[in-house]
């Protein structure tokens, strides 16, 4: 996707993007790619409003790639699923903050963001705070609509972040506790032997590697810490809400039908 390189001895990202504007359906229509040209102007608006984004450095219109200072950190969905970054539950609340506030100044300066994946959100290494990796769906708009489309678009992201990273941790708990059995029949195999003193030392690992997995904070109601303070920091939260839970209601009423119609 992206090929590292430097430039004045900073790491540098070129990322591809679409040369035109996509105007094929989507499963989020109103939020089609923009272009290359189109991101340029997006990244622009940003920056002008505050919005943390890595620096644009050149573009090559030639073969549709950006060129852009990176910053260190994992993306959002590294973050959720890793712990990376999120070591407690204060600092995933801090990150929610961060992500709404940015959310609040966009839409007040009439900006969708039209983030559609976790992926293309980075939490800085030094503070936590999140930077809009890409900007391809992102528009101009103060239509209180727009808004809340772009509020429900961010709600469907993090619950399938939440999902997920819910799924890995499952999923590296069950990995812990099959590889515990197979180091207890070994223990157990050992301990007849009477090497006692090699028992106590794999049984002082094993509980320091059980620790460590068990430091990773639950990953439960991002959605709701993000509304939390949007509502605080957002001149326009009421007629954004309005919307978001009529976007809401219409949109899951649409795929209750499409679930019938296919079954």
């Amino acid at each position: 996707m992206s090929l590292p390189t430097t430039f004045l001895g900073k790491p540098v990202t070129i990322r591809k993007c679409k040369i035109k504007r996509s105007l094929e359906d989507s499963e989020y229509p109103y939020f089609s790619d923009q272009g290359l040209k189109g991101e340029v102007k997006s990244i622009h608006r940003a920056r002008r409003l505050g919005l943390p984004t890595p620096t644009l450095l050149h573009v090559d219109e030639s073969d549709g790639a950006l060129w852009q200072w990176s910053d260190e950190g994992p993306t959002l969905e590294q973050a959720l699923c890793e712990g990376v970054g999120l070591k407690t539950e204060a600092d995933i609340s801090k990150t929610m903050s961060q992500l709404a506030e940015l959310y609040a100044r966009a839409h007040d300066g009439g900006f969708v963001l039209g983030v559609t994946s976790a992926s293309d959100l980075q939490l800085k290494s030094s503070n936590g705070s999140p930077v809009l990796l890409s900007l391809k769906c992102a528009f101009n708009s103060i239509i209180p609509e727009d808004r809340g489309r772009d509020v429900f678009l961010l709600r469907r992201l993090l619950d399938d972040a939440e999902a997920l990273a819910c799924a890995r941790r499952m999923e590296k708990k069950a990995g812990a506790d099959s590889k515990g059995e197979e180091e207890g029949n070994k223990s157990g195999e050992k301990e007849t032997k009477g090497d006692e003193a090699e028992v106590e030392n794999e049984k002082e690992k094993e509980g320091e590697k059980e620790g460590e997995g068990n430091t990773l904070p639950p990953v439960t109601g991002l959605f709701e810490k993000f509304l939390e303070v949007y509502r605080k920091k957002s001149r326009q939260w009421s007629a954004t809400f309005n919307k978001y839970a009529e976007v809401n209601q219409r949109l899951t009423r649409k795929e209750a039908k499409a679930k019938v119609t296919s079954a």
